[in-house]
């Protein structure tokens, strides 16, 4: 969830016939223009963390004009709403999809937003606007940012049925991890809790009218979705997994030994293989954390290695390559299967040829 609310009605500065601005008044007062009429103070948007913090605090003020002035009946749903309500994505927001109560002349109605220049080099880019009549909502509406919004679960149901790609089950995690709260530490409580939301989203699901895009897809997605994945690099991962039939795989793999508990982002432990992703995140933003947690992965590798592990590692960059993802696994997967059959081969051999007790 966001950590800050933005009260756009108050920080946003909107253009009309008292308080009339230029392009060269808001150029002289410093404001960086969000749409045709409406401006924000650079120095807002200087105060944020970084340029993410930008782009989606950009996007949310986008869709806030779009539901106050612009379209004030339609309701924000989609990819879209997940920003809105501050869930990880894996693509960067396009589409801003809204939801028309009245009829329109089509199923869809789409214009666009201009792009807005920050500087003269920097530049986000221009957004498409679609507007929906199909019915994709059961719960009420909700307000975050003042922004009219579908609520959390809807934003999830809504993003699998626009969008059938490894972004809608990416969301789909993180909004299960959310709702059910999902704590490792409490890890049959929060499994308990997951399937009561997951239960909730298929219900929703089932709701659809029946010939919605994507509906028996959307079921999988849920059916598929796991709240034990702590970032979308590893929800990605495992999208990548289960697509490529890796159905072996659990996540959030308990380990026992010497006396120390390691939980591997995944596992497959029959046949002893623990699957990591390492990400900028888990090191920390200066040398000291960073060298630090280095230094706890190579600890951590050394004792998962002792109990018997083999432990794979991807990156980043890897995750744009899925098929050697899969098949580097497979491979593992392999290989561990057939020392596995040698060493019940060898114990059958040795019980064999023991002589009576």
């Amino acid at each position: 969830m966001p950590a800050v609310a933005f009260d756009f009605d108050k920080i946003l500065i909107r253009s009309s016939r008292d308080r009339r601005i230029s392009r060269e008044k808001a150029t002289s007062m410093n404001l960086i223009a969000l749409g045709k009429g409406f401006y924000v103070a650079r120095y807002i948007l200087e105060e944020l963390p970084d340029k993410w913090a930008v782009i989606n605090f950009i996007n949310r003020a986008r869709a806030w004009i779009l539901t106050r002035y612009r379209h004030s009946k339609c309701i924000v749903i989609g990819h879209a709403a997940c920003v809105v309500h501050g869930i990880s994505t894996l693509s960067s927001l396009t589409t801003i999809d809204l939801l028309h109560p009245a009829p329109l002349n089509s199923t869809t109605s789409t214009s666009f937003l201009p792009p807005v220049q920050l500087s003269e080099n920097d530049v986000i880019p221009a957004i498409t606007v679609r507007r929906h009549n199909r019915q994709l909502l059961s719960e009420p509406v909700t307000f975050p940012h003042g922004i009219r919004c579908c609520s959390l679960k809807d934003a999830a149901i809504s993003t699998g049925v626009l969008d059938d790609t490894a972004n809608g089950y990416v969301v789909m995690c993180g909004v299960l991890r959310i709702l059910s709260r999902f704590d490792r530490r409490e890890y049959d409580m929060s499994r308990k809790r997951e399937d009561a939301v997951r239960k909730d989203l298929l219900l929703l699901a089932r709701k659809l009218p029946e010939r919605t895009r994507n509906k028996k897809h959307l079921s999988h997605i849920i059916e598929g979705a796991d709240a034990a994945c702590e970032s979308v690099a590893e929800r990605h991962l495992l999208w990548i997994m289960r697509q490529g039939g890796i159905t072996e795989v659990c996540t959030q793999m308990k380990v026992l030994h010497d006396g120390y508990t390691f939980f591997t982002d995944f596992g497959i432990p029959d046949l002893r293989i623990a699957i990591e992703f390492d990400g900028r995140s888990k090191h920390g933003t200066d040398a000291d954390d960073i060298f630090a947690s280095l230094e706890a992965q190579q600890y951590r590798q050394k004792k998962l290695e002792a109990a018997g592990f083999t432990v794979l590692r991807f990156v980043w960059k890897d995750l744009r390559s899925p098929e050697r993802i899969v098949a580097e696994i497979r491979l593992h997967m392999e290989r561990a299967y057939a020392r596995k059959v040698l060493f019940s081969s060898s114990a059958d051999r040795q019980f064999s040829s023991a002589p009576p007790g």
